[in-house]
């Protein structure tokens, strides 16, 4: 195929992927009990929400706000107080007085990201109200992992693991436990409460969202379709291996599927995702 062909191809899947649907939220924020728009969605990481520091900026009616790449501080001004934010240090000085933030700040897909308890200390009518997804039924049981099981074992770059959870197929598709790779890979757990509709977590300093029931992964504002919907059995997460071999090219297991769908994923590997990097 000739490079023309290539460049317009992967043009066809960026394009495809931008146009995906978007997540369900996970958290919806209000100001003054009314709902409130922000861009990106609000994110958990670990036991801290985070906020999209610009958008909840702008919502609860910040001014003057200022960026500098050289020393990674942030000035604003809120309701007469100057406010300066200290990417680095992670704290924040608010009239000449400095103290820690309560949870890391941190830059992820190009947009600055701050702990909503931060901003509520800011401004008391701001909240957020966490989103609940309709996922099963209070009082019925999961249903049962179909058998035989998938392989047990896996490698990374050469190094072999064991699953301790079983593996099994889905519509001919091989589904492994989303937690237990992500620990194989150094990578901490996803987050998600029982009944969210997405879990998240953070590979290679990209907010990566698995949506549960569209069956959709979105890497910040693109998205694309996994070989079979996320499912859950009992306490545990399972994704398509393919997605895990796309995502990072030195995991194998046997017995894998590989839709060119699932291809597409050039933004984790850094080869050309295409997002646009937004403060």
């Amino acid at each position: 195929m000739s490079r023309r062909c290539v460049v317009a191809a992967l043009m066809g899947l960026l394009i495809a992927m931008t146009a995906a649907p978007s997540g369900a939220q996970l958290y919806r924020a209000t100001l003054d009990g009314r709902t409130v728009t922000l861009t990106p969605q609000p994110i958990s990481v670990g036991n801290t929400v985070l906020l999209p520091l610009r958008d909840t900026l702008t919502v609860i009616g910040a001014t003057d706000i200022v960026y500098s790449d050289a020393t990674g501080q942030v000035s604003f001004v809120h309701e007469g107080r100057q406010i300066m934010l200290d990417l680095n240090q992670n704290t924040a000085t608010i009239d000449g007085q400095t103290t820690q933030l309560p949870g890391m700040a941190r830059v992820l897909n190009g947009t600055t990201w701050v702990p909503a308890q931060f901003i509520t200390s800011l401004e008391p009518d701001f909240g957020l109200v966490t989103v609940r997804g309709f996922r099963g039924q209070p009082g019925v049981p999961p249903a049962p992992i179909p058998q035989p099981f998938g392989p047990s074992t896996f490698t990374i770059n050469g190094q072999t693991f064991s699953y301790a959870s079983p593996t099994w197929y889905m519509g001919g598709v091989l589904m492994v436990p989303l937690d237990e790779t992500l620990l194989a890979l150094g990578l901490s757990p996803s987050t998600t409460n029982p009944g969210d509709l997405q879990a998240s977590f953070i590979w290679n300093n990209q907010i990566v969202r698995l949506n549960v029931e569209s069956g959709y992964a979105h890497v910040g504002d693109a998205a694309f379709p996994l070989a079979r919907p996320v499912v859950v059995r009992g306490d545990t997460m399972y994704v398509p291996a393919s997605f895990f071999a796309n995502i990072a090219p030195g995991y194998n297991i046997a017995g894998m599927q590989a839709p060119a769908t699932e291809a597409a994923v050039l933004g984790f590997r850094g080869e050309g995702a295409g997002l646009e990097a937004t403060k």
